[in-house]
């Protein structure tokens, strides 16, 4: 076996690649909720793409969901960002609401079947 000996500039390189080393832990923390109540809650961005006869067109929307109660799908026109469209679903009913059309229908889910 042979033994290595540590000179200045090897130990001086080690000290350097334990510094390098020990400054890439990140600042960020991760952290634990400390309601349980907000975790029923999640919102997202969604995109709906309808092909027609001439083009196809896309709409931009939100997604609402509150755990065990209700999901709420809202669709956004492009420019003027007013609603167009939004579907509502809870575990009794469907709640369909077309505001370009002015009308909605609301059925219950034994009404779908």
């Amino acid at each position: 076996m042979e033994q290595t000996k540590f000179n200045g500039r090897t130990l001086v390189f080690m000290l350097f690649i334990l510094c390098c080393l020990a400054g890439c832990k990140t600042t960020r923390k991760a952290e634990t909720s400390k309601f349980p109540e907000s975790t029923r809650y999640l919102s997202s961005k969604v995109r709906l793409t309808v092909p027609t006869k001439d083009a196809v067109f896309t709409v931009n929307g939100t997604m609402k969901l509150i755990s065990g109660e209700r999901m709420q799908l809202s669709f956004l026109m492009p420019i003027i960002r007013t609603e167009v469209a939004r579907m509502e679903v809870t575990p009794e009913e469907i709640l369909l609401v077309d505001r370009m059309g002015k009308r909605y229908v609301r059925a219950t889910r034994k009404e779908l079947k």
